[in-house]
């Protein structure tokens, strides 16, 4: 599904992943894509040319320079991630704990490797507030366990085309326990990896206080997820995030 290839002029390619198949028609300086999501999972499939495409597709089109390669690459959402993890975790405080969230792809489209033509969610998606709405930030909602080393084996086995792996590492600065039901996942400031349908993001470091929670990435590869190539630089910016709070929004935050 990843990858660069060239489009035939008045011609419709589809590529497929489980949750989605994505359209893409060129015609001289004007690009067409549409976007169909699936009910069940369907077998992942690179670009080809598609000979019957669906009726009821709603086409969006842009109007750029003549180009005749197409790369589709894996990204992270352009906003922030909420996760929600279905089983909190309880942190002593002092604790520092190491572990691993999952995340939603999504596939940006460049045109020739140059600009990015759009950037599309590989299954449907629903938008949260970290914190309130009045103080907090839309984000894209995502549900993920916090697993530990050992617990990652089976999808690093078989890994989602449509998933990337992040580690993770809590700090508990605070001066009682916590319950990590939540956490905010900025995106701008992670590098994607890949490898044979493997995709992993920089180690994010979020440590809680009781005045802010602050995010931060450590660069390069989890030595557990082993070399990778990047697939997807990181966007230029401040490295360091802080959520300020009061104990009370932190609190809610964190799910203590």
């Amino acid at each position: 599904m990843w990858s660069t290839f060239a489009l035939s002029p008045d011609s419709t390619y589809v590529v497929r992943f489980p949750g989605v198949s994505i359209y893409i028609h060129a015609d001289g300086v004007f690009w067409r894509i549409a976007v169909e999501y699936v009910a069940k999972p369907q077998r992942p499939v690179p670009a080809a040319p598609c000979r019957t495409v669906p009726e009821n597709l709603s086409w969006s089109q842009s109007a750029l320079l003549a180009a005749a390669e197409l790369t589709v690459r894996p990204a992270l959402a352009p906003r922030p991630y909420e996760v929600l993890t279905p089983q909190p975790t309880s942190i002593l405080p002092g604790v520092e704990i190491d572990g691993y969230i999952f995340l939603p792809l999504y596939a940006e489209l460049l045109v020739a490797g140059g600009p990015v033509l759009i950037s599309i969610p590989l299954g449907p998606r629903k938008t949260s507030w970290f914190g309130s709405p009045q103080e907090g930030i839309l984000c894209d909602a995502a549900s993920s366990a916090f697993d530990a080393a050992g617990d990652v084996g089976g999808f690093l086995a078989k890994p989602a085309p449509d998933t990337a792996i992040c580690p993770v590492t809590i700090k508990n600065n605070l001066t009682e326990s916590m319950d990590l039901a939540q956490l905010c996942i900025p995106t701008d400031f992670l590098s994607v990896y890949g490898r044979e349908g493997l995709f992993a993001t920089d180690r994010v470091i979020c440590s809680f206080s009781a005045d802010n929670m602050q995010v931060k990435p450590r660069r390069g590869m989890d030595p557990l997820l082993g070399k990778m190539e990047i697939r997807h630089p990181a966007r230029k910016g401040p490295e360091t995030k802080l959520f300020s709070r009061s104990i009370d929004i932190l609190r809610y935050l964190a799910g203590i």
